[in-house]
């Protein structure tokens, strides 16, 4: 079950925006498809977001922060124990987009092959463990995708997975090289650059708690503290 765990929480990072047509591709005789929907609202038998268009659900800087059919991505983090509350699902939408701003002002690329990479891990897994391969078929039943419309549909998300967890690594060992740095200050130790790396490996390869935990919380401050620095007003609630 350790590897089920493992497989949410990098399917939780990702970055899904999927689109159900609702009339699917059958010709239609219905000029005003938007009127329909509207109509449907009306009656209490389709929510808002279930068209087509973006919803906004905040502002950064001015600029929307647009979430296509927002409302089956919402159920999604609620599903995937992402968030606990409409709120919090909201919440982490917000910062999916942040953190994605920050990747691109940090000039942090993935290039295909990282992205195939990857995504054949995943089918590899998925071929392996049985317990992992039944998890992946029923979530794309669940979005009612086949496996390769899956992996197509999705290729993109992956690819801003792998962007915010190379934003998040390099934080990582900055943070590290600055913790070791004040550990040698209040030893009384000035290594030379050769020695200064050498700790900073060993330092990476134990990945002590405490580094570990203090890391977490620093993250946790960076992530919360976008909301102020891209001046975030939340307009869907």
């Amino acid at each position: 079950m350790k590897k089920i765990f493992i497989l949410f929480a990098v399917i939780g990072c990702l970055a899904i925006s999927f689109t159900v047509g609702i009339f699917g591709n059958t010709e239609s005789v219905i000029d005003d498809i938007d009127g329909l929907i509207r109509q449907y609202e009306e009656a209490g038998a389709l929510s808002k977001d279930t068209s087509h268009d973006e919803v906004t659900i905040a502002t950064a800087d001015g600029k929307d922060i647009s979430v296509p059919d927002c409302e089956s991505e919402i159920h999604r983090c609620l599903t995937l124990d992402l968030a606990d509350t409409r709120e919090e699902a909201i919440h982490y939408m917000i910062q999916k987009d942040l953190l994605q701003r920050e990747a691109d002002a940090a000039g942090i690329t993935v290039t295909d092959a990282e992205v195939e990479e990857l995504i054949a891990s995943q089918k590899k897994l998925m071929t392996e463990e049985p317990e992992v391969g039944e998890f992946f078929k029923n979530y794309f039943d669940s979005l009612g995708l086949t496996e390769e419309e899956y992996w197509t549909q999705y290729y993109e998300d992956y690819r801003s997975h792998i962007k915010q967890e190379k934003l998040r690594n390099e934080m990582y060992h900055s943070y590290l090289e600055d913790e070791v740095k004040k550990r040698l200050a209040e030893l009384g130790v000035s290594p030379s650059p050769e020695e200064f790396a050498q700790i900073l490996e060993k330092e990476q390869e134990l990945y002590s708690p405490v580094i570990r935990e203090g890391f977490s919380s620093y993250y946790q401050e960076y992530q919360e503290a976008l909301f102020d620095k891209y001046h975030v007003t939340v307009v869907m609630e």
